[in-house]
């Protein structure tokens, strides 16, 4: 087994890795796991936002689904 890098890691490298587990969380149904990341409200609402946007979504293909359902060729 290897040991992890011992380089810093650069800011936009955070960022992606704080925003996909942000997104891992939203995926999963987990949005509860995001308050306790410690990260800032903001971020946290925005994170809220964002799940609520993704259950609309599934709501809306699930709609488009039914409807495409419903037809006959």
């Amino acid at each position: 087994m290897t040991m992890a890098s011992s380089k810093k890691l650069t800011e936009q490298q955070l960022v992606e890795g704080i925003t996909s587990s942000i997104l891992n969380f939203i995926l999963k149904g987990k949005i509860n796991q995001i308050d306790k990341m410690g990260i800032p409200d903001d971020v946290k609402k925005q994170a809220k936002q964002v799940d609520k946007s993704f259950k609309r979504m599934k709501k809306s293909l699930a709609k488009a689904n039914k409807a495409n359902k419903n037809l006959t060729y």
